[in-house]
């Protein structure tokens, strides 16, 4: 019974979908922050530009652009923190510790079922060493 509610609670773990990409991430951080963060920071002043903060500041483009700068410097500030603590793992990588989850996960099911197992052998023995005393 133990067991069993052991096994109920025990939710398997799959395989990551996106396993090469995570490790693309990992392996080069600074790239990924280029990549995610010139888009933000042109969006950013795209935004600026178009919502009228430079009509509203004057019509200096200084403004706007400064403006921009301190917006964008923070994203791209939270999104170096983000892969700093992405890669907090050290050599570790995410997809691998994954698999080494999985692979525990596997060992846990098996000695569940192999203790499963050993107790019908054993309630099958008493069964016919009982029903053999009669």
């Amino acid at each position: 019974l133990l067991d069993q509610r052991a096994m109920s609670r025990h939710v398997p773990l799959e395989p990551l979908k996106y396993e090469g990409a995570l490790e693309f991430v990992e392996k080069r951080p600074f790239t990924m922050l280029g990549a995610v963060g010139t888009p933000v920071v042109g969006a950013l002043l795209y935004k600026n530009l178009k919502s009228g903060l430079a009509d509203s500041a004057g019509g200096k483009l200084s403004v706007v652009l400064m403006h921009t700068r301190v917006v964008g410097q923070f994203s791209v500030l939270a999104l170096l923190v983000g892969a700093m603590i992405m890669s907090g793992n050290g050599p570790q990588s995410f997809a691998k510790a994954h698999r080494e989850k999985i692979a525990e996960q596997k060992l846990i099911d098996e000695e569940i079922l192999r203790r499963q197992s050993k107790k019908a052998d054993s309630a099958a023995a008493a069964a016919a060493a009982a029903g053999g005393s009669k």
